[in-house]
């Protein structure tokens, strides 16, 4: 029998959709404590727009993640600039307040970013604030920038992988 190592996109993603399922799992307990301790009631709007904009946050979060794992490989200097880069992106996407707070300029970037369209499909769906056909063209752009974000990071692996082959290892020498 011949064996061959599994690809890189497979071991990857795994990888990140482990780390998904455990951050997910870590965020419902934290929000179900959270309403517990203080009283709150958590109140979804539309529930099943709620629960497709869960599943396609999920996605674009799997999509930035498979973006940024092969960079660490690159160079072991992007490592450490990838963890400063964590919170700025956090803003950018919306998650620690509002996008509309940051300068003029820097809206595009976080337009352009999977998440904050993610962010704005869930806030939408809980809130009742974004109608059928606004919801419809907020996911469209979140699959759009997800899969722009797959492209990337697919021709960063194939970068990876072609160096690799030239040099016999994965690690940049």
């Amino acid at each position: 029998m011949a064996a061959s190592p599994a690809p890189l996109v497979v071991v990857f993603g795994g990888k990140m959709l482990g780390n998904l399922a455990i951050s997910l799992g870590a965020m419902l307990l934290s929000y179900s404590i959270g309403a517990w301790l203080f009283g709150y009631s958590l109140a979804i709007h539309d529930p099943l727009g709620f629960g497709v904009s869960a599943l396609l946050a999920l996605f674009s979060l799997w999509s930035m993640g498979m973006l940024f794992v092969p960079l660490p490989l690159v160079s072991p200097a992007v490592s450490q600039f990838l963890t400063g880069l964590e919170y700025p992106v956090y803003i950018l996407c919306g998650f620690l307040f509002p996008v509309l707070l940051l300068p003029i300029w820097l809206l595009p970037v976080s337009y352009a970013l999977p998440p904050y369209w993610a962010a704005l499909a869930l806030h939408g769906t809980s809130s009742g604030d974004l109608q059928a056909s606004g919801i419809w063209m907020v996911w469209l752009i979140l699959l759009i920038t997800s899969a722009a974000a797959l492209a990337l990071a697919a021709w960063l692996l194939r970068i990876l992988l072609a160096r690799a082959r030239r040099q016999g290892s994965l690690v940049h020498v």
